[in-house]
């Protein structure tokens, strides 16, 4: 079975290249652009991995991601944050996402993040 890869970003074009650079892995991606989706897709979608923007609009992947590993029900679902501020931004809100990305990401490095992380659960 093909591993499931859920996508947020706000930003449609970012949200496009993700998604064709991770269904050319072979892996099942859908995409959301709404912060507000997230739940129901989680529900409906059933992921294995999360990739999320931290700026979002309307909301904050980082304080996204630190809800989703506090609740058991995704707590051992890898998220991997991409994002376009400072490393210092970053640590301003403590996040317990298992990596981050800088943008412009290289996607190499994201396929890297994806496939390391989705074999440590199949270790576990």
């Amino acid at each position: 079975m093909l591993e499931k890869i859920l996508v947020l970003e706000d930003d449609q074009s970012n949200l496009d290249i993700l998604k064709i650079m991770l269904e050319s892995e072979n892996y099942t991606v859908e995409g959301i652009y709404d912060a507000n989706k997230l739940k129901d897709s989680l529900k409906d979608f059933q992921p294995d991995l999360l990739v999320m923007d931290i700026d979002l609009g309307n909301a904050d992947g980082r304080l996204l991601c630190n809800e989703l590993k506090s609740d058991a029900n995704f707590k051992q679902m890898p998220i991997i944050l991409i994002t376009g501020i400072s490393h210092s931004q970053i640590a301003k809100i403590e996040c317990e996402a298992d990596a981050i990305i800088g943008k412009p990401f290289n996607v190499k490095n994201v396929i890297l993040a994806v496939d390391t992380l989705l074999s440590k659960l199949e270790i576990e």
